[in-house]
């Protein structure tokens, strides 16, 4: 299966500030610190990266421009979820052809489809793209998917929740799962700005809950001079005193 260990990290996209085009400088600069600081791989075009805000060129060059800003060579993970099997193939083929290490995928996320249908969805994918896949659910639609229609599939697995103390969404997550030593999680991406003491890590993890990870990165990096350009629409701001409340939380804040 994945070939890659340890921490990483779901990557918000950074916009420009009028949220036309993703920022190269942004994103570069992004990478970098989170790899000096000890991130030991990413995840592109997760919810964190607002996914469904982004069209599917912008998906790519959003995966090109983050392999050829991943100096430090760590492995990468793309999500390809879309609503259609032949796009999210596309997405696949890209990223292999691109050097991602594995994509991600949930199920169709509008529609009614049966539990056969979801699996030969993950199979199309996984059959024809060349890279391992892990595939989550969404219990608001689907529940778990039958194991005896995908346990027969070398190159699809089931992301596992996380079993740590930093435990934000109770269910796997594109944004926070683990997979053998490869561990997820938006916890990593504070390492933007400095340390978390473990007794101020509950309130990021209830931000992370509330908000979710684009809001309380963006907002963090407005605060923090570190900036990462706004969410883009639909998405809007968290709000500036909770914000303005985690920003004071950090025990080291390196710019």
């Amino acid at each position: 299966m994945i070939d890659a260990t340890g921490r990483f990290a779901p990557l918000v996209t950074p916009f420009t500030d009028d949220q036309s085009t993703i920022s190269e400088v942004r994103l570069s600069r992004m990478m970098r610190k989170l790899a000096a600081n000890g991130v030991e791989g990413f995840v592109i075009a997760s919810n964190a990266g607002e996914f469904a805000c982004i069209t599917v060129l912008e998906r790519k060059h959003l995966l090109e421009l983050g392999m050829r800003e991943n100096v430090n060579g760590l492995p990468v993970l793309v999500n390809v979820s879309t609503l259609s099997s032949n796009v999210a193939l596309d997405l696949a083929q890209h990223a292999k052809r691109h050097g991602a290490r594995g994509i991600l995928a949930i199920p169709p996320y509008y529609g009614n489809y049966s539990q056969q249908e979801i699996a030969i969805h993950f199979r199309f994918i996984a059959n024809h793209s060349g890279l391992p896949l892990l595939r989550f659910v969404l219990d608001n639609m689907y529940g778990m998917i039958d194991e005896d229609l995908l346990k027969d599939h070398a190159g699809i697995r089931y992301a596992a929740p996380i079993e740590t103390e930093d435990l934000i969404w109770s269910n796997p997550n594109l944004d926070e799962f683990k997979f053998g030593d490869l561990l997820c999680s938006p916890m990593e991406n504070l390492r933007l700005f400095g340390e978390v003491e473990p007794d101020q890590k509950p309130a990021f993890v209830q931000a992370f809950r509330t908000y979710g990870t684009t809001r309380v990165m963006k907002a963090l990096g407005i605060l923090l001079d570190f900036e990462l350009g706004p969410p883009r629409c639909p998405v809007q701001p968290m709000p500036h005193e909770v914000a303005a409340d985690l920003s004071k939380r950090f025990s080291k804040v390196e710019v």
